[in-house]
């Protein structure tokens, strides 16, 4: 009985490496898109950082020093502060409104493509 057992546990012993060995690689994947990931949202927040910080600077600066300095009527001057109002609120809110759209994120992360594979893999198994 103990030699039975002893190469019960030698094959099963050889499974479970190869099944660790997997694990192993499948764990370095899973790591390697986290990193990815992470590398993709540093960079998704470093862009809303920046747009964010040029709807601060042209709502403050850029409209004040073309009104304050350029000899225009009051109403040029409004229309002017009105334009640079539009587009540093505008282009940003667009770009924000596209960068956090779950499509996109859906797309940065290949959800989709999980999704799909993991449907197809249920559908085999049917």
């Amino acid at each position: 009985m103990g030699f039975i057992k002893g190469i019960l546990f030698a094959l099963a012993g050889r499974y479970v490496q190869t099944a660790i060995d997997v694990v192993k690689v499948e764990v370095a994947i899973a790591i390697i898109k986290a990193i990815g990931g992470a590398r993709k949202l540093f960079m998704l927040l470093s862009v809303w950082i920046f747009l964010l910080t040029l709807v601060a600077v042209g709502l403050a600066m850029i409209p004040v020093a073309l009104c304050v300095y350029m000899p225009w009527e009051p109403t040029t001057k409004l229309i002017v502060s009105l334009i640079f109002a539009l587009i540093y609120i505008g282009v940003p809110i667009i770009l924000l409104l596209n960068l956090m759209s779950e499509r996109r994120w859906m797309e940065i992360f290949h959800a989709n493509d999980l999704v799909q594979k993991v449907m197809r893999n249920k559908a085999s198994q049917s």
